[in-house]
């Protein structure tokens, strides 16, 4: 699903996250987790995958029984990251 909205709860404080794009491959349980970035300097990678691994916590606690991939895709570099 391209631009998956997901919502926050902690802390009694409900946000709105936007998942830029997100895969549910439902038969092998697994959920793939795309944020496209457009920056060419990757210095501020380390914020990216925090971000990231937001949404990946998020999904965990509705999916329970999937397993997360995480992914930056840089565009300008034309390069794809996957990451834990």
């Amino acid at each position: 699903f391209p631009s998956h909205d997901i919502q926050d709860e902690s802390d009694k404080i409900f946000q709105i996250k936007r998942i830029d794009f997100v895969v549910f491959d439902y038969n092998k349980k697994i959920i793939y987790i795309v944020d496209y970035k457009s920056d060419k300097d990757i210095s501020r990678r380390e914020s990216h995958y925090s971000q990231v691994l937001e949404y990946k916590e998020i999904l965990k606690k509705i999916y329970k029984s999937y397993h997360i991939k995480t992914y930056l895709f840089w565009l300008r570099r034309n390069d794809f990251e996957s990451f834990e």
